[in-house]
């Protein structure tokens, strides 16, 4: 199924921003996308959310050379799949033991 962009929500509450005004708030000055407590997620559970918040603020650093490549940040994320998988795993095997 095909999505018309023109109706995308997103799109449409952005049309308004002019695209240099956004890469020049982001390279040139220090704004950066909230992060929102966990408290605030679908699932208010995830113990990896402070590490998963810190490669966020790392992957937005103001210094180019304080940024992690994308082999550091895809070995973070699987670090945290795995995690996350493990977590899973042990609560599965709690609520079948009680």
């Amino acid at each position: 199924m095909s999505r018309n962009l023109l109706n995308d929500p997103v799109r449409s509450a952005l049309t308004h921003v002019q695209k240099t005004k956004v890469v020049a708030l982001v390279t040139e000055g220090s704004a950066r996308p909230e992060i929102p407590p966990i408290e605030a997620q679908p699932s208010k559970t995830f113990p990896g959310y402070e590490d998963y918040v810190k490669l966020m603020q790392r992957c937005w650093a103001q210094d180019p050379e304080a940024r992690p490549d994308f082999t550091q940040i895809i070995s973070a994320l699987r670090k945290l799949l795995a995690s996350e998988m493990q977590n899973r795993q042990k609560e599965e095997k709690a609520t079948i033991m009680s």
